[in-house]
């Protein structure tokens, strides 16, 4: 078949509407999005960093397993920076303060969500979920040295489709990212005898967003 015959075919599926909602079994949704950055603390050294809040964007994929139930794909870019402090240490015996830093994270996550069916109104689909993936933070400039990391990486999601046709719809989200990281946060805990134990666990970088997207059904 010809580029533009493919092409035709897949906007005629797009754009004229199917018999029903629950027939949809694909969609695309390039989504917008703001993050509200954190920071992370590392007791042992002392280092902070604090990352700012951005914009976001990035795609999420849904194929339909039930009528209800998707499994999901997204794709999740933000540039924004971070803010670096740390008391003097072997290495850096004047401490170290660098503002503005430059860094790209990047979200790669699969999950599933589920859409509640509301009677009566199959155009309107709020859904929860979850994903489980890696994300990879790195230094965004052009430096042979420049570092990046990737980690293990979550999230949570809630929100709501709403379709204007059966192909063509709105997504409207809240997703909770939390990301494994190599900083350490140390605690007491004491047992119900008065016995105390020191622990040391690693921390995870928690990051809520707000996205909204165009949802193009198949």
């Amino acid at each position: 078949m010809k580029l533009y015959k493919l092409l035709f075919v897949l906007l005629a599926i797009t754009l004229v509407p199917s018999a029903a909602f629950a027939q949809q079994r694909f969609e695309i949704a390039p989504f917008a999005g703001w993050q509200h950055g954190n920071d992370i603390f590392d007791q042992p050294t002392g280092t902070r960093i604090d990352l700012e809040s951005g914009s976001a964007y990035g795609f999420i994929v849904d194929v339909s397993l039930t009528e209800n139930l998707q499994a999901e794909f997204i794709f999740n870019y933000r540039n924004t920076t971070v803010d670096v402090t740390a008391p003097p240490q072997d290495g850096a015996p004047d401490g170290i303060e660098i503002r503005g830093a430059p860094v790209t994270a990047k979200y790669y996550q699969g999950g599933l969500i589920y859409n509640f069916p509301i009677w009566n109104k199959p155009q309107f689909k709020p859904f929860i979920g979850f994903g489980l993936g890696a994300a990879s933070l790195s230094e965004n400039d052009d430096r042979a040295e420049a570092q990046s990391t990737n980690n293990f990486s979550w999230n949570m999601v809630g929100g709501i489709k709403y379709f204007f046709t059966d192909n063509i719809g709105f997504r409207g989200e809240y997703r909770l990212f939390s990301t494994h990281t190599d900083f350490v946060q140390r605690g007491y805990w004491c047992d119900w005898w008065g016995w105390c134990y020191s622990f040391a666990s690693k921390q995870n970088l928690w990051q809520s967003q707000f996205n909204a997207a165009l949802v193009i059904g198949f």
